[in-house]
């Protein structure tokens, strides 16, 4: 699935968030949107999640959005 082959193409989070977006978006993340991936990250791995449910858990937020569902 999404999350385990962002998550074997590096260790850096920086690189998988934005290849999560190019694979998601077909683009590059805003400094925003990194930020709040970061976020995002930090307070689910703060929470005992794991690392990789972290990571899952960002890609189907990412594949939820309205932006991914609906062309303009």
């Amino acid at each position: 699935h999404l999350a385990a082959r962002i998550m074997r193409t590096t260790d850096e989070t920086e690189p998988r968030i934005q290849q999560l977006w190019q694979h998601v978006f077909s683009r590059q993340p805003t400094t925003d949107e990194v930020s709040d991936a970061h976020a995002f990250l930090q307070t689910s791995l703060e929470s005992q999640q794991s690392l990789e449910t972290t990571w899952l858990s960002l890609c189907q937020a990412r594949l939820l959005t309205n932006e991914f569902r609906y062309v303009d």
